[in-house]
């Protein structure tokens, strides 16, 4: 992420690729949603709107999927609230046009 917002979008995309071609070697890696959101903001910057919203629409169903897992709904809420399942959340409902994480690690 961080390439890509000091304009190498090419070679933050590249990276961002092989983390997720790695992931979907991995059955049931955690976290996927996260890089996935990632990708999602790279993609963004990078202007490649298509892949983004794929990207965002396979994040969102990780998050679903992962919610769907926990049985006490305060848990799941508890979830739903971190960043950046909460920002891929908003980002999938269309109310935050500005695909960007908050808190980048």
């Amino acid at each position: 992420y961080v390439r890509a917002r000091m304009g190498k979008h090419e070679e933050g995309g590249r990276r961002a690729r092989t983390a997720l071609d790695l992931l979907d070697k991995t059955h049931n890696p955690d976290s996927i949603e996260e890089i996935l959101y990632f990708h999602v903001c790279i993609a963004r910057l990078a202007g490649q709107m298509e892949d983004m919203y794929a990207l965002l629409e396979r994040a969102h169903r990780e998050v679903q999927t992962k919610a769907q897992r926990f049985t006490d709904d305060s848990l799941r809420q508890r979830y739903l609230c971190t960043p950046p399942v909460r920002d891929i959340e908003r980002a999938h409902r269309g109310s935050d046009a500005k695909v960007q994480p908050q808190n980048p690690r």
